[in-house]
């Protein structure tokens, strides 16, 4: 790392890095204490369509861009600027054919919707819509990143961010009802939506070209191979397949085989309580004892949440 003409000096390289490290911390310090405000204003049906949503989206979110998003990374930097404009339009042509078939995948429409998720049906094309929005959106999460626009990056994220988590709080306090949440979760998802169309705009511009079908093919390969491995990794775990070599101590390496060897895995232990506890009260006391509650009379109140028979 040098000073040379063309370079990037270490020190500015260094700022950089910091810089996404902050916003991707402050990022996800919001989404960690947003639900400390919401499970204290929502009911607990309420707070449990919120989960089951994110869970949702979460499990998505890890399929459908197929780190097409990523390919970006290698091919923008060394193209010119004719060629960007290309990679950019064919990760957003991808990520919405995507992003619609994720939204089918969730609606009511869906004659083969699984049955955890069912309920959100109960909203319509709200939840379609979002998800949709959300997969497409996703390139905005690196698109500034790949063209060194850092500043924009740190806007955007800490903008959407703070947006989301704004609006959540305001609509859990004020109504508690989760179908208006969904609209203001949707508004966010416009706005981001709105925030990418901008910067594709200025930065690339939505003329031509916007598809070739080699180049798609090209990008194409060096995503899917090693996003489609990285989602066979937990097949290779639940069939027991996984190298416990890599784990530096033992007790790592009992937790790894415990996973191989597992049966069943779930989202963490609160679903498997009863919803009284593990939606209400379980939520409601461990925030409580993150502020300062005793871990006794914690507990205790977890313990007295529990159905009598």
């Amino acid at each position: 790392m040098s000073s040379a003409p063309g370079g990037v000096s270490f020190a500015r390289l260094k700022r950089r890095a910091l810089s996404i490290g902050a916003v991707k911390a402050f990022d996800h310090a919001m989404q960690f204490l947003l639900p400390l405000v919401l499970v204290r204003c929502l009911d607990t049906a309420t707070f449990g369509e919120y989960r089951l949503l994110w869970l949702a989206l979460g499990t998505i979110m890890s399929f459908a861009t197929l780190n097409m998003c990523g390919t970006l990374y290698y091919f923008v930097p060394r193209s010119e600027p004719q060629r960007k404009r290309l990679y950019v339009h064919q990760t957003l042509i991808f990520l919405a054919l995507s992003g619609v078939a994720c939204g089918f995948f969730v609606s009511p429409a869906n004659p083969l919707l699984p049955a955890p998720i069912r309920p959100l049906g109960a909203h319509g094309l709200l939840v379609p819509a979002f998800v949709t929005l959300w997969v497409v959106t996703d390139l905005l999460d690196r698109l500034p990143t790949v063209d060194e626009r850092i500043a924009w990056q740190a806007y955007a994220t800490v903008g959407v961010s703070a947006l989301r988590v704004a609006l959540m709080a305001v609509g859990a306090w004020f109504t508690g009802d989760f179908h208006i949440m969904l609209w203001l979760l949707l508004a966010v998802a416009l706005t981001k939506t709105g925030l990418l169309a901008f910067y594709v705009w200025r930065r690339h511009g939505l003329g031509r070209p916007w598809f070739e079908w080699a180049t798609f093919s090209e990008q194409f390969r060096h995503s899917a191979p090693l996003e489609i491995l990285s989602l066979t990794y937990p097949a290779d775990i639940l069939a027991g397949h996984a190298d416990l070599s890599g784990y530096k101590s033992q007790t790592s390496k009992n937790f790894a085989n415990i996973q191989n060897h597992a049966t069943e895995w779930v989202f963490d232990g609160s679903d498997q309580m009863p919803a009284a506890v593990g939606s209400n009260a379980f939520w409601k006391q461990a925030t409580a004892w993150i502020t300062g509650q005793s871990t006794k009379d914690t507990v205790d109140k977890i313990e007295a949440a529990w159905p009598k028979s």
